[in-house]
C-alpha cells in the first residue's frame, strides 16, 4: 500500500464522515491506522515463509507504523505501536513470550 494512497483513504474519510474536533479527528485516525495494522498482521500470519525459524514474519505491519510517523508526532507513534502490541497479543498471540519481545521492539 502506497503513503499516499492510504494518506487519501484517511483524508476521504474524515472529509465527508467526521465532523468533530482536531483532537477527535487525530484519535480516529490513529483507530483507523491500527485496524489496518491488525488486519496486515493477521493477513501476514496465514502466509508461510520459507524459513527455518518458527515465528519469524515480515513486519509488514510496521510499515503502517511508519505512516503513523510521518503523520504524527513520536509520541503518537509510540502509543500506536504499544497498543498495536496489546491488541496482537489479546486477539491472537496471549501474553507471553511474543508479547514482551515485541513490547521490547517498541
Amino acid at each position: 500500500m502506497s503513503y499516499y494512497l492510504l494518506h487519501s483513504v484517511i483524508e476521504f474519510y474524515s472529509k465527508y464522515f467526521i465532523k468533530y474536533s482536531k483532537r477527535t479527528n487525530k484519535m480516529v485516525k490513529i483507530a483507523l491506522l491500527l485496524a489496518i495494522a491488525l488486519i496486515i498482521n493477521y493477513l501476514e500470519s496465514l502466509v508461510p515463509l520459507p524459513l527455518p525459524l518458527p515465528g519469524v514474519k515480515l513486519g509488514l505491519a510496521n510499515c503502517i507504523g511508519l505512516v503513523v510517523l510521518c503523520l504524527y508526532t513520536e509520541k503518537d507513534y509510540a502509543v500506536f505501536n504499544m497498543l498495536k502490541v496489546f491488541m496482537i497479543a489479546l486477539l491472537r498471540t496471549g501474553f507471553g513470550s511474543s508479547f514482551f519481545i515485541g513490547l521490547s521492539g517498541t
